[in-house]
C-alpha cells in the first residue's frame, strides 16, 4: 500500500497550484517555506488557503488511492 510521501504532498500542491486554485508565491512565504510537508499541508488547510476535500482529492489522486466514502453525486 501507498503511504504518505513528502514527493506524493509535493505533487499534489502542485496540482491545486497548477489548477490555478493556490498561488505559487505562498508556498515561498516566510510563515511556510521552511516547515515540513504535513506541516504545509495543516497550515494551508488552516489557513483556509485550500479546501481539504480538494486537497484529499488530488492526495487520493497522486497516491492511486480510492475515495473511501465517494460523495452522493459521484455515485449517481
Amino acid at each position: 500500500m501507498a503511504g504518505f510521501t513528502a514527493q506524493t504532498s509535493e505533487r499534489s500542491i502542485k496540482a491545486i497550484v497548477n489548477a490555478g486554485k493556490l498561488d505559487s508565491a505562498v508556498l515561498n512565504s516566510d510563515a511556510i517555506k521552511d516547515l515540513d510537508w504535513s506541516s504545509k499541508l495543516i497550515h494551508l488547510i488552516k489557513s483556509n488557503l485550500i479546501e481539504e476535500e480538494q486537497l484529499l482529492k488530488v492526495f487520493s489522486k497522486a497516491a492511486s488511492l480510492p475515495k473511501a466514502f465517494p460523495l452522493a453525486e459521484e455515485i449517481n
